[in-house]
């Protein structure tokens, strides 16, 4: 007979309760209605920023959460747009969803641009 002393629990991973924008640690970072995320191969998250209009990273440390560090890498917070280039130059307009594939290469689905979309890290 085999009797599971499993613990099914809900955490924050990062993230506060109200809508903003905030890089940096998990337990400060603030994002804005959040859509489709994905693990990159070294299992951390990506994530689609749809009200802020940007794509995030979030670096899971040791599940803590005090670990946990969150940076914007391609877009600008608050800025909707349509403009290809490296990080910060580019712009996003509602990015719904991401996918991570091979080589960490994030695709990206640019919902108010009406594209896809990729980001190379």
């Amino acid at each position: 007979r085999h009797v599971s002393t499993t613990i099914m629990a809900t955490v924050t991973v990062a993230g506060k309760l109200q809508a903003g924008f905030q890089d940096g640690d998990g337990t400060n970072a603030m994002f804005s209605t959040l859509h489709g995320l994905d693990f990159t191969k070294d299992g951390n998250i990506v994530v689609a920023d749809y009200g802020n209009h940007c794509i995030r990273k979030v670096t899971l440390g040791k599940g803590d959460g005090s670990s946990v560090q969150v940076q914007t890498i391609a877009g600008v917070a608050r800025q909707r747009g349509y403009r290809d280039g490296d990080g910060h130059q580019a712009l996003f307009s509602s990015p719904m969803s991401v996918a991570v594939g091979r080589g960490d290469i994030i695709y990206v689905a640019d919902t108010g641009n009406s594209r896809i979309r990729t980001v190379v890290v």
